[in-house]
C-alpha cells in the first residue's frame, strides 16, 4: 500500500489489491473564492444593509442574514464545512447542553470578566473540563474571551440564562436526539418512503417504543415543561396572526358576530398564551375558550378548558395540525366542522406555509422535525387546499407576513 502524488497535485490512494484506485482531488476541499461571486455577494450585503437600516423589517434582516450566510458559506472550503457540521456544531451543542445544566450562563455577565477557574467554583464543576467548554464556545463566537482565560457572556448566551431559550437543549437532548440517531436506519428499513404512522417513525425506532410523541410528555413532567418553555421561546419575537398587517379581525370576525356565541375556541392552545393576548387585544363580548388536555390546561392562566359550544365565530388552531399526518388531519377537521355555523363560522390555521421555492431554513428545519418526532410535516399552500377540501371545506383568506414566520389559511365550509 503506498500514497503517490500525480503531476495534477491529486492525491492518488494505491493498493496491491485489484480494485480500482480511489482518487481524491485536493481542488474540492480547498478551492478558493472566485472574486466575481464574492463581489457580487458583498455588493448585495451592501445593499441589503442599507435597505435594514431605513426599513428596520423582519424581512429586511433576513434577507440581509441570508446573504452574509451565504458569504460565510462561499467563503468556507467544503472540508471546512464538513468538519463544522460534524465536529464543531455537534460539539457546541453539548457544550450549551452542559452549560445549561450546570447554570453556567446565569453566572456569566456581559461586562465583568470572569476566569474559568471563578466559574467552575460557581458552578461546582471541574476546572480543567469547563476550560475546555468555554473554549469551544468562544471558538465558535458564542462567548466572549476578552484575554487568557477571561469570559464575558453574548447577547446569545445571556439570553441562555431565560427557561424559553434554555429549555430548547434539554427538550433536544432527551426527546429528539434519540430520533437523530435513529432515523438513518428508520429511513434504511423503511426503504427510504416518507413516514405517515405517529405510531411508527424515527421518534419510536430511535425510543425503542410504540408510545406517541405526546403520550411521553406526559408520562415525563420534566421533559413536558421543556418542551412547553421550547414552545414560549419559539413564538418570542414573532408577529401575530390578529395584528392590524397580519389578519383583519374587525372586518372578518367581529363585523357580523353574534354576541351570543362563542367568539374564539383555541383548540389545542398549550398553556393559553395566543387566547390570553387575543382576549386583552379585543376585549369585546362573546366568550374566548381554550381547549386543551387536562395536563396541559391545568397550566394556563385564563381557568380550565371547556368544550366549546356549537355555532361559534371562529375556530382557532396554532401550530396543531402540522403534528399529525394527513389522515389524522382529516379527522380532525371534520370534528370541528360538525360544530361550525355554514355561512357564519370560520376555521383559523396558525401554521407554516412552504413557499413553492425560496423556502426559508427555519421552516424546512421545522419540518425535518416534524418528520422525525410526528411522522408529518409543515405544507404548502397547495397541500392545504386539497387537504382542507378533502375535510369539507374551502380556503377563503391566506394572510402571509412575515418571511419563514407562520400564516393565517381562513376557511369556510364548502
Amino acid at each position: 500500500m503506498a500514497y503517490e502524488r500525480d503531476k495534477t497535485t491529486s492525491l492518488v490512494y494505491r493498493t496491491t489489491s485489484t480494485a480500482a484506485p480511489l482518487h481524491f482531488e485536493q481542488s474540492c476541499t480547498d478551492r478558493p473564492a472566485i472574486m466575481n461571486d464574492l463581489t457580487t455577494l458583498l455588493s448585495r450585503i451592501t445593499s441589503q444593509t442599507k435597505l435594514y437600516l431605513t426599513a428596520s423589517s423582519e424581512d429586511a434582516r433576513k434577507a440581509l442574514v441570508r446573504t452574509v450566510r451565504r458569504l460565510y458559506l462561499f467563503l468556507e472550503t467544503p472540508i471546512e464545512t464538513t468538519l463544522r457540521l460534524n465536529w464543531a456544531d455537534r460539539a457546541s451543542a453539548c457544550c450549551i447542553q452542559a452549560g445549561v445544566k450546570l447554570h453556567l450562563f446565569e453566572k456569566l455577565s456581559q461586562t465583568v470578566p470572569k476566569s474559568s477557574r471563578q466559574l467552575a467554583d460557581e458552578v461546582r464543576a471541574d476546572a480543567v473540563l469547563l476550560s475546555r467548554i468555554l473554549k469551544h464556545l468562544v471558538a465558535m463566537d458564542y462567548l466572549n474571551e476578552v484575554e487568557a482565560d477571561q469570559y464575558t457572556s453574548t447577547k446569545f448566551t445571556e439570553a441562555l440564562a431565560d427557561p424559553k431559550i434554555s429549555s430548547a437543549w434539554p427538550f433536544m437532548n432527551d426527546a429528539v436526539e434519540p430520533a437523530v440517531i435513529g432515523w438513518p436506519e428508520y429511513l434504511e428499513m423503511s426503504g427510504f418512503r416518507n413516514p405517515s404512522n405517529p405510531l411508527d417513525g424515527p421518534f419510536q425506532h430511535g425510543h425503542q417504543t410504540k408510545v406517541h410523541f405526546f403520550d411521553m410528555l406526559a408520562a415525563k413532567p420534566g421533559l413536558a415543561k421543556d418542551f412547553n418553555n421550547h414552545m414560549l421561546g419559539y413564538g418570542t419575537g414573532r408577529k401575530i396572526w390578529y395584528e392590524p398587517e397580519c389578519y383583519p379581525v374587525q372586518e372578518r370576525l367581529i363585523s357580523g358576530m353574534d354576541a351570543d356565541s362563542p367568539l374564539l375556541v383555541d383548540i389545542g392552545g398549550g398553556v393559553g398564551r395566543d387566547i390570553t393576548e387575543f382576549r386583552a387585544r379585543f376585549p369585546l363580548g362573546g366568550t374566548c375558550i381554550l381547549q386543551e388536555l387536562p395536563e396541559v390546561a391545568k397550566e394556563a392562566k385564563v381557568g380550565d378548558g371547556v368544550e366549546a359550544g356549537e355555532g361559534a365565530r371562529a375556530y382557532y388552531m396554532h401550530s396543531v395540525l402540522h403534528d399529525w399526518p394527513d389522515a389524522k388531519v382529516i379527522e380532525i377537521l371534520s370534528n370541528i366542522t360538525r360544530a361550525m355555523k355554514r355561512g357564519y363560522s370560520k376555521i383559523l390555521i396558525n401554521e407554516n406555509v412552504i413557499p413553492a421555492e425560496d423556502a426559508y431554513w427555519m421552516t424546512t428545519g421545522l419540518d425535518i422535525m416534524m418528520l422525525m418526532l410526528f411522522a408529518s410535516t409543515e405544507r404548502t399552500e397547495e397541500t392545504w387546499r386539497a387537504l382542507l377540501e378533502q375535510a369539507g371545506l374551502k380556503i377563503t383568506h391566506v394572510c402571509h407576513y412575515e418571511t419563514g414566520s407562520e400564516s393565517l389559511i381562513e376557511a369556510e365550509l364548502a
